[in-house]
This record gives structure tokens, C-alpha cells and sequence, in this order.
């Protein structure tokens, strides 16, 4: 990981409570990954770093700016090379590179790498978990919290280690969760935060099927706050 460069370009802000936002090229030997690194205006504290692993399907971009700003986090999002439908996925090495890149250098992000914060929404939530649950398996990086926006329990294929697994996968030992749930009786996300609360993981569970909800999101934002 520590062999990863980032190469940032300031980009115009695309929201008036936003600090600044700019583009990564994040490069290592597995290839060249696309990240976006959004900075919250509150400056009397290092802010928690938010790596933030979007669904493919959606634009992510206008929750991470949301997050940023009302939970006064430094949000990282970036997207995998490859897809879940792809069966050579490089999706998880992808996630892990980033995490860890990511624990190595939040101190140049201006974020407290004490307070590293793990997310997703949809697959992206799915390999959220995946990589929280190799971080505790590998004792690194330490790991504050994982936001599991509508997690898709299958969604990856069975290449990919972890995500492809999360139905069955032991989850004791992993970081508390905030787990962002439907209302459908078979909801991953339900199903998800019921393993984990069985497992004695700590769990803040929201129940509400609009992502795009400015109460879900106010929600989640308090719970961030309190990493």
C-alpha cells in the first residue's frame, strides 16, 4: 500500500459549504483507480476520513458531498476497476488498496487516522463490509466504523473474497455498523444487521428505502458525527 501515489487536482466546488473537493489517480502496481476526496469547512478538529465505496449503478457523488458537509467528514469515494458482473472482479483488491492507502496517508487528507470510517451504498456497501471484515482479519487498519448504506448481499461473484460471502461469513470482531435498511422482510440490509447484532457487533440500525431522503441522510450524518 505504501507504494500507492495519489495525484490530486482541485476542482471547483460544487458546493458553497464544502471546503474544496479534488480528483485522485490513485496508482499501484494492480493499476490506476479513480478516487474524489471531498473536504468538510469545519475546522476545529481533524475530521473522521470516510472511505466510501459507491454502488455502480448510481452517482454517488451528491450523498458524499452530503455527508461531508453534515457530518463534517473527509469523504474519499472511489470506484473499482471492475464490476459485479465481471468474473475476474478485482473489485475486493481494489477496496483494499484504497482502504489502506487511505490509513496510511490521512494525516495529508487533514483527517484524524484514528478515525477511519469504512461505507457503501448498494454493492458498493457489500464490499464496504468485505473489506471491514479483512481489515480485522489482517489486524490492519484499524477500522472505527462501517457504513452499510443498502447492502447487496449478492451482488458480487464468488471470486470475489468476502462481498461474494456476507450471508454466511463470520462477522464477530467486526466494527460497529450503522446499516441503512429497507422495509422489505428479505432486505439485505436487515438481514445483515441482524447477524451482526447476533455476533455482539455493535449496530445502529435506520430503517428507510430513499437514499436520497434529506432525513436519512441528517440521520446518518449524526452517526458518523459520533466516531
Amino acid at each position: 500500500m505504501a507504494a500507492m501515489i495519489a495525484s490530486a487536482l482541485q476542482l471547483p466546488a460544487v458546493h458553497q459549504q464544502l471546503r474544496r473537493v479534488a480528483d485522485l489517480r490513485l496508482r499501484s502496481r494492480a493499476g490506476s483507480l479513480q478516487a474524489t476526496v471531498a473536504w468538510p469547512t469545519a475546522a476545529d478538529r481533524a475530521p473522521a476520513l470516510l472511505v466510501f465505496f459507491p454502488d455502480p449503478a448510481r452517482d454517488a457523488g451528491p450523498l458524499c458531498r452530503a455527508l461531508c458537509r453534515l457530518a463534517d467528514v473527509v469523504v474519499l469515494s472511489a470506484v473499482p476497476r471492475s464490476g459485479p458482473d465481471e468474473p475476474a472482479s478485482t473489485a475486493f483488491d481494489d477496496a483494499a488498496a484504497v482502504l489502506g492507502w487511505a490509513a496510511d496517508h490521512a494525516e495529508e487528507l487533514d483527517a484524524d487516522p484514528g478515525r477511519l470510517i469504512v461505507g457503501g451504498e448498494g454493492a458498493g456497501a457489500a464490499l464496504a463490509a468485505a473489506v471491514t471484515l479483512h481489515a480485522r482479519d489482517e489486524w490492519w487498519p484499524a477500522i472505527a466504523r462501517q457504513l452499510l448504506i443498502h447492502p447487496e448481499l449478492g451482488a458480487w461473484r464468488a471470486s470475489v473474497p468476502y462481498a461474494s460471502s456476507l450471508r454466511t461469513a463470520p462477522v464477530a470482531g467486526a466494527a460497529p455498523a450503522t446499516v441503512v435498511s429497507g422495509s422489505a422482510v428479505d432486505d439485505g440490509g436487515r438481514r445483515l444487521a441482524a447477524r451482526l447484532r447476533k455476533s455482539d457487533v455493535d449496530v445502529e440500525e435506520l430503517r428507510h428505502d430513499d437514499v436520497s431522503s434529506a432525513a436519512l441522510r441528517a440521520s446518518v450524518a449524526r452517526s458518523l458525527r459520533r466516531v
